[in-house]
């Protein structure tokens, strides 16, 4: 039996989460001078590589099945390549990309597997997350209350086309 404990629960809660798992595998990272990591936001594995976004140095590490260190896309800046902070990062499955969010400068960009860079879009309101679909659309969520001027309903859940419209809410 696996137990996880929930830390942020309001009592100390634990769950078997074993009937979800077919395979456990401890994985040891390869820390070196370009691969600390200071604050785990969210991991990802894909295609025999471990992404980890770390939100307080605002790199996405990248690591092989192993735990070999690959590389890192950390770009902080103001040039038309970088980033304010990384907040959410997903893998855009279809397209195999790596596709990075920056709320604070509103743009989503994206990466091949490599970690090249290939474009970025201005986010056009306010959103809170974003996931890549399938048709190179975007599903995200958004508070309606910071958008007052954007929205003229209240809705949270929407899906944005390839150019940035609201297509679905």
């Amino acid at each position: 039996m696996e137990i996880i404990k929930l830390m942020d629960a309001p009592t100390n809660t634990s769950i078997d989460i074993s009937p979800f798992l077919d395979t456990i595998k401890y994985v040891k990272l390869e820390l070196t001078e370009e691969s600390i990591i200071g604050y785990i936001q969210k991991l990802t594995v894909y295609e025999d590589r471990i992404y980890i976004l770390d939100t307080q140095t605002s790199p996405l590490f990248v690591f092989n099945i192993n735990g070999e260190y690959l590389f890192k896309i950390s770009n902080v800046g103001q040039g038309p390549k970088e980033y304010s902070q990384l907040d959410f990062f997903d893998i855009d499955f279809k397209n195999k990309q790596i596709v990075l969010t920056d709320l604070m400068g509103y743009w989503i960009m994206k990466y091949d597997l490599d970690g090249h860079f290939i474009n970025r879009k201005k986010i056009p309101f306010w959103i809170e997350g974003i996931v890549p679909c399938h048709d190179n659309g975007y599903a995200i969520y958004a508070n309606y209350r910071k958008n007052k001027t954007t929205m003229k309903k209240e809705y949270n859940l929407m899906y944005l086309d390839s150019l940035m419209n609201i297509t679905k809410v």
